[in-house]
């Protein structure tokens, strides 16, 4: 039997279909494991970059803790410091685990110093080589590793301890009245109206502050789950505030609840009895040294007796 003029025409296109319609399917399918290549590095590279934030944590707190720990003088010569030329700055380097952090302290860009701190982690296989790893070639030397970064730049500030007017590490219960705190600039002359402002601040570290009737002419700070108390006549804010006649109340935003510092115990007043001073100019009775806390209610030199000051070099 004779075939028919068209079969062969017919069974031929049916074959360029097919094939048109494979080729299509092959594309879309290499597209979508290309889609799920690339949301599957994506993914894994996240998970590794926010792995990084603890080594850049920690290179923080090691600056704090070293820049707290030692003078500014010997920033590069303790605690596995050193001083690089070319980050201009104090550098160390820690290896925690598989991974490591960098840490500059910068003391020459501004008034404060300057902590710049870097986390790397090694990348994953997919992301190190940037190539399906089923396709690389596997060569007799393994590829370098590459490290993924993640960099915190901080500007520290190391107030002083005693910042504000009144501190206590225990509570503060104001009774009685006619009790005040403000402040003055001594540059414009003696404390009195005008020379009167609003840096008067109380602070506790503990769980209680009583303001009672007393008036608080500065800012309030206690612990985050202190209690902050005041009596029918106190009142705590700004000189407008009190102009404004305000009784028995808190003006808005002068009361924090992030008090948290360490109160060192204040040393004796003096050293007492007979001496040497350090340059051997004579002997000393009373002797006030730098950086110490001296509170004094009261000093009386007798006579021929000998009071010496020192700011750390020399007499003053």
């Amino acid at each position: 039997m004779r075939p028919g003029p068209f079969s062969n025409r017919s069974g031929g296109q049916v074959l360029i279909a097919t094939l048109v319609i494979a080729g299509v399917l092959g594309v879309a399918l290499a597209a979508y494991l290309n889609v799920i290549h690339t949301q599957n590095n994506l993914t894994v590279r996240s998970q590794v970059w926010n792995s990084c934030m603890p080594l850049v944590e920690a290179g923080i707190e090691e600056a704090l803790a070293h820049m707290n720990s030692s003078s500014q003088a010997n920033w590069g010569k303790v605690n596995g410091w050193k001083w690089d030329s070319t980050k201009n700055g104090f550098l160390k380097e820690r290896w925690i685990g598989s991974g490591y952090f960098t840490c500059t302290i910068a003391t020459n860009s501004g008034p404060n110093p300057v902590v710049t701190s870097t986390g790397n982690l090694p990348a994953p296989v997919t992301v190190n080589t940037g190539k399906n790893p089923f396709l690389a070639v596997v060569t007799a030397s393994p590829p370098p590793i590459r490290y993924i970064a993640r960099t915190v730049r901080a500007v520290v500030n190391k107030p002083p301890s005693m910042a504000k007017g009144l501190m206590s590490k225990e509570a503060i219960d104001v009774s009685g009245n006619n009790c005040a705190t403000d402040s003055y600039n001594s540059y414009l002359g003696p404390y009195g109206f005008p020379n009167i402002g609003y840096k008067g601040d109380v602070a506790s570290n503990w769980d209680l502050l009583n303001v009672g009737n007393a008036d608080s002419k500065g800012h309030v700070s206690v612990g985050p789950k202190a209690k902050v108390k005041i009596g029918p006549n106190g009142e705590v804010g700004s000189l407008a505030f009190f102009a404004a006649g305000n009784v028995g109340l808190i003006e808005k935003g002068w009361v924090r609840n992030d008090m948290n510092v360490v109160l060192p115990d204040v040393p004796p007043p003096w050293i007492a009895g007979a001496g040497q001073t350090p340059s051997a100019s004579g002997p000393y009775t009373h002797l006030l040294e730098d950086r110490r806390n001296d509170a004094l209610d009261s000093l009386t030199i007798g006579v021929g007796k000998t009071l010496y000051v020192t700011n750390g070099i020399a007499k003053l």
